[in-house]
């Protein structure tokens, strides 16, 4: 079996690394040719708990591929950017990296990606995946393991006990890379589960700039986590979706297992980028206003995070 990795953040440089130090032939394909550039000259590093390990690897850039007319013989393309980053140019991209044979395993935060890719790719082709790993990117060639968790895969419409033989391939590389990995044919409650978690967590550590275990720490806080999983949860049965009855608990125990950790919201505004309030809360409230639900705190928390976000676009502080 052979892999690629499309985007070199956080999740894509943990996934190569893991694959590559578990002697699984993979390439990465980074978005920018600099970071494609550093990777190639110093080899990624990865840090596990008190463990460091270098891998080295075959890494190009989207735009290297392009310009050099590179192919691969691929069976499994692992998409690992943000949604806002899927537009006409990377679907034309990733519609041409793949051959008869390959399949596109997407990984994803909020709804609306297999929509998305279908413009370039057959439904057929594409999986999705929801992942509670954690990690960190330090550096463009370096990354931490923050916390282990769970890769669940399956295919939206997909209702068969029974995987073929690349989906029992894929899950053993998997297995064998160090992942937790698990095959279902409830795609659409997990994502939602998922959806509805990251639109409590992320946006209120970005607005308040704390950990995700310190929105334990204020009963305020806790109060605004519970208001908003509750309108999550309106909009999520008002389109059919059925949650996990423990969902409330669920979200409590990310917060601890993940206690010091920075959400990705959090990163992205720290460090200037576009964060992914638009395909989190964002998808939410759109829905919400076709289902002719209120849901005022994710309103509240969507314009704080868009006004943060714009704040630091223009180099104003934020402290």
């Amino acid at each position: 079996m052979k892999f690629c990795i499309v985007g070199g953040g956080s999740l894509g440089l943990l996934l190569t690394a893991k694959y590559t130090l578990a002697n699984i032939p993979v390439v990465l394909i980074t978005r920018t040719k600099d970071q494609a550039e550093i990777i190639r000259a110093h080899g990624l590093q990865l840090a596990e708990g008190k463990r460091e390990h270098a891998a080295n690897f075959a890494c190009y850039s989207i735009v290297e591929v392009k310009e050099n007319d590179l192919e691969f013989d691929l069976d499994w393309i692992f998409l690992m950017v943000k949604q806002h980053h899927i537009n006409l140019s990377l679907g034309q991209d990733i519609s041409t990296l793949m051959k008869e044979q390959t399949k596109l395993l997407c990984f994803q935060n909020g709804i609306g990606h297999e929509e998305k890719l279908s413009s370039w790719i057959p439904r057929d082709k594409i999986y999705l995946a929801i992942t509670t790993e954690a990690a960190k990117k330090n550096a463009a060639h370096s990354v931490v393991h923050t916390g282990k968790g769970i890769i669940w895969i399956g295919q939206e419409s997909q209702k068969s006990e029974f995987f073929d033989k690349s989906e029992k391939k894929l899950m053993k590389s998997l297995s064998d890379a160090g992942f937790k990995p698990q095959m279902t044919n409830n795609m659409s409650s997990i994502i939602w589960n998922k959806l509805l978690i990251n639109s409590v967590i992320n946006p209120l550590t970005a607005i308040l700039k704390v950990s995700n275990g310190e929105l334990l720490s204020s009963e305020n806080w806790v109060q605004l986590m519970k208001n908003l999983l509750e309108e999550g949860k309106l909009v999520a049965r008002a389109a059919g979706i059925k949650t996990d009855e423990q969902l409330w608990d669920q979200l409590i125990e990310v917060c601890q297992k993940t206690s010091n950790n920075s959400s990705s919201m959090l990163q992205d505004i720290l460090e200037g980028r576009e964060t992914e309030i638009d395909r989190i809360n964002g998808s939410l409230i759109r829905l919400a206003s076709e289902y002719k639900i209120e849901i005022p705190t994710h309103q509240v928390v969507y314009n704080m995070v868009k006004g943060v976000t714009k704040l630091k676009s223009v180099g104003q502080t934020f402290s």
